[in-house]
């Protein structure tokens, strides 16, 4: 983000995105050093001087990446069917199915059984997952895209979207791709 926008200031603007998408991360640019102080009210990630140094890039882009990965590296702690206490990494599910009183969590490992209410795991997971129909909750990282009423994952499933929420959907996998970009 540079910082003189024009008529815009860069710091204010990062600022209203962040609240709409706070994963974003941002790297500031600028030619004027005197905007270095007022650049920490923006969160920033680096804050580079023009012009640019290679090395100096790439370092700011790695480190962005270190944080947005951490942010993924997050966990789902529950007791699955047997017991057994399992920690499984948010950015391994794919999905949540309720059948009954049964949850199945397909994971890219493979499916977990336990016995929850989709409702409290709804409400347990990050912004990164929507619940699209009655009997599913679906990991937007996964999803490959939208056709008519369903969600086409990257694996080649496909997840049932409900009419009820249809809308709801589409607009948190819009907000969901402008976070990750």
């Amino acid at each position: 983000m540079d910082i003189q926008l024009g008529a815009d200031n860069g710091i204010l603007v990062s600022r209203q995105l962040r609240e709409r998408y706070p994963r974003i991360r941002f790297i500031y640019i600028t030619g004027y050093i005197q905007f270095s102080e007022a650049i920490f009210h923006g969160f920033p990630t680096a804050f580079l001087v023009k012009p640019i140094k290679p090395a100096s890039l790439l370092y700011a882009l790695e480190k962005a990446t270190a944080e947005l990965e951490a942010i993924e590296d997050t966990v789902l702690s529950l007791k699955v069917r047997g017991g057994q206490l399992c920690s499984i990494p948010l950015r391994q599910i794919r999905y949540i199915e309720s059948a009954g009183r049964l949850v199945l969590i397909h994971t890219d490992e493979g499916p977990l059984e336990c016995y929850r209410r989709l409702g409290e795991l709804e409400a347990q997971l990050s912004g990164s997952f929507v619940r699209c129909h009655q009997s599913f909750l679906v990991n937007l990282s996964h999803v490959r895209q939208i056709q008519e009423l369903r969600l086409l994952l990257f694996t080649g499933e496909t997840i049932p979207i409900s009419r009820v929420r249809l809308k709801a959907t589409k607009e948190r996998l819009m907000r969901y791709a402008g976070e990750s970009i």
